[in-house]
């Protein structure tokens, strides 16, 4: 999912750079929404691809190497 990863990273400097609790809770419930919506896409996935769970088993979900 590097699309989501690009989203996260784009938008964290904004946050980072003029700080606010409402601009990182906001950033934060991009990020829940994200992993939500990853996760669900992943079980779609695995439900309609036959080699889909083969593959997940060796490549990150989000962060390579870590996640």
């Amino acid at each position: 999912h590097p699309m989501y990863l690009a989203l996260l990273v784009t938008t964290l400097p904004l946050i980072v750079n003029h700080f606010s609790i409402f601009r990182g809770l906001l950033w934060l419930m991009l990020l829940i929404g994200l992993l939500l919506k990853l996760n669900y896409e992943e079980g779609l996935l695995d439900q309609q691809l036959e080699g889909y769970p083969k593959y997940r088993a060796k490549s990150w979900k989000l962060i390579p190497f870590l996640y």
